[in-house]
């Protein structure tokens, strides 16, 4: 990335749009990585997929030099892990009866409900990605470069990915 596109990427609308171009990256990698082991069972495959996912968050945050990229990944990645499952084989839950398709329709709705507030929350706190988390600046400070992305990687993209995963 050149200078010049690095500097223009630090407004906050610049940074906006590196942002949507990454999370539409990881999103494409996380269905790619989703679709390949989707005959692997729907909780392996979104595991696989919200990895990749993360992985392409984080070499994002490398690009740009800020790890606060992955910070609205919590509220971004669980919607489409949804419409992953319903679209997997043994994920046709969405096409069934018994009162299946109400559920995840509700459930659907919440998590939706639930992803914009958050997912707003952040973008209107947000200033760009000239700021980055005064708690990754101070581990980074602390840490080194070689240490603050092997933390970055494991503590503060990918422990993250699972724990929300997990819920």
């Amino acid at each position: 990335m050149s200078h010049e596109a690095i500097h223009e990427a630090r407004s906050r609308a610049g940074s906006f749009a590196v942002v949507v171009g990454v999370y539409t990256l990881a999103v494409a990698a996380g269905a790619a990585v989703g679709w390949a082991l989707r005959g692997e069972g729907p909780l392996v495959a979104g595991a696989a997929a919200d990895v990749a996912g993360t992985v392409a968050i984080f070499a994002g945050s490398r690009l740009v030099d800020n790890t606060s990229m992955y910070d609205a990944y919590w509220s971004v990645a669980p919607p489409f892990l949804l419409i992953l499952w319903g679209v997997l084989p043994g994920g046709e839950g969405l096409l069934a009866g018994d009162g299946v398709a109400l559920r995840q329709g509700l459930l659907g709705l919440t998590l939706g409900a639930w992803a914009v507030r958050l997912t707003w929350n952040w973008a209107r706190g947000w200033h760009g990605l000239h700021e980055e988390d005064w708690r990754y600046a101070d581990f980074r400070r602390r840490l080194g470069p070689v240490l603050y992305w092997l933390l970055s990687f494991f503590g503060l993209h990918m422990f993250p990915t699972v724990q929300v995963f997990l819920g």
